[in-house]
């Protein structure tokens, strides 16, 4: 089976998605970098999106375009905020790598955000969805 890498290798986004108290599924397109077959992800540490991870980790996560639409494989995954201050870093480098100025120009927007605050998260994959989608 194909890894999780190897389904967002050479990508520019991805899919994650997140699960209400009541079951419904909350998806949104997201930047991200990747070190081996673990996917880091940045978001606003007051988000709902952070709020529904904290209190649900089981999530999925797969390939899209910058709208959203679903591409190739999906798959079930546990998120976890990083809370290590060495590993944090090193996944804001990988972001601030992988998509440079603008990158740094989104940062520099959210200075002026409501929630200064911001979360890293770790996506660890655990198993094929065993849905694929294409050419949607």
């Amino acid at each position: 089976m194909a890894g999780l890498s190897e389904a967002l290798r050479d990508k520019e986004f991805c899919l994650l998605t997140t699960f209400k108290k009541n079951g419904d599924s909350v998806s949104t397109v997201m930047w991200f970098a990747l070190r081996g077959e673990t996917v880091y992800l940045t978001t606003r540490g007051q988000s709902w999106k952070m709020k529904r991870i904290r209190r649900e980790p089981q999530v999925t996560i797969g390939w899209s375009s910058s709208s959203g639409s679903s591409r190739g494989k999906f798959f079930e995954a546990t998120a976890t905020e990083v809370l290590d201050p060495e590993e944090r870093e090193s996944a804001i480098r990988l972001l601030n790598k992988k998509y440079g100025l603008k990158k740094r120009l989104m940062d520099f927007g959210l200075r002026f955000a409501k929630d200064k605050t911001e979360a890293v998260i770790r996506v660890e994959a655990h198993g094929l969805l065993g849905q694929e989608f294409t050419n949607l």
